[in-house]
């Protein structure tokens, strides 16, 4: 399987390279990562301005004990554009999957619509790609080993290969979780508003700016959305579709008049 890995951490990010071992496992994996850290970016791309990338190499010590260089692109821009010119530009053949992750913090709810590690997994499926966004709690120390062990599972689990059609998935795992423990669980995205209030500050130049915060959503008691399901201890599997449309509403205004009135006579 050909698997194109990015994040919205940077190149420099651990769950990058973790998520990168296990995905050895299921095919060839090429690393196209933003330079620095792109968080909440959304889907932005680059579009006014160049966009420049560099083969870029990591030094690890393996088991070995032996370092061995591992070859990536590094991309001056966001994680969308990293998917898009990856797939349009870099690499020889398009990718049969593209895995965004694993992020450093939930995305969860509402912050799915501003997170990098997503917009990146949704640029894939736009280009009719198979697409698994990982996300792991933010704690004092990060397992990305035992969640990159867990986010194979749930691709091995979830992705069916003979859909016939793109797939989307964005998983979001608790802190403590281990390989042992997890329990996997299909959730809808819940869609209540983070408070996410400003802190209003003065700089040394008495300007005033403001600061976001990060409120965590209100959790309600049950598991089936991906913040309530997380809380609980659950891992988060929730599939996503770029279409936007409110095909209800489309439904409902497809029974109306579709010709213009002409109003002069009434004048």
């Amino acid at each position: 399987m050909r698997i194109l890995l990015t994040n919205d951490d940077g190149i420099n990010a651990v769950g990058l390279w973790e998520m990168k071992k296990a995905l050895e496992s299921l095919g060839d994996v090429t690393v196209i990562a933003p330079l620095t850290e792109q968080s909440g970016v959304s889907q932005q791309i680059t579009y006014l301005s160049p966009l420049f990338c560099e083969r870029w190499q990591q030094e690890s010590e393996q088991e070995s004990k032996q370092e061995q260089k591992q070859d990536a692109w590094v991309v001056h821009g966001t994680p969308s554009d990293c998917v898009k010119l990856g797939i349009t530009e870099l690499l020889p053949q398009k990718p049969e999957l593209v895995v965004s992750g694993i992020n450093s913090g939930l995305n969860t709810g509402i912050n799915t619509h501003y997170s990098g590690t997503v917009a990146a997994a949704m640029e894939a499926a736009i280009f009719g790609v198979d697409a698994v966004a990982i996300s792991l709690e933010h704690a004092d120390t990060f397992d990305f080993v035992s969640a990159a062990s867990i986010a194979i599972n749930c691709i091995s689990t979830y992705l069916d290969p003979d859909s016939g059609t793109s797939q989307l998935l964005n998983i979001n795992i608790p802190t403590g979780t281990s390989v042992e423990n997890a329990i996997l669980k299909p959730t809808y995205m819940k869609q209540t508003r983070n408070l996410d209030r400003y802190i209003k500050r003065e700089d040394p130049k008495n300007r005033t700016y403001y600061w976001s915060t990060d409120t965590p959503p209100a959790v309600e008691g049950h598991s089936a959305s991906d913040v309530d399901a997380v809380h609980a201890g659950f891992v988060s599997i929730t599939p996503l579709t770029i279409d936007r449309t409110n095909h209800e509403t489309l439904s409902k205004m497809s029974q109306l008049r579709h010709h213009v009135e002409d109003s002069s006579s009434d004048i």
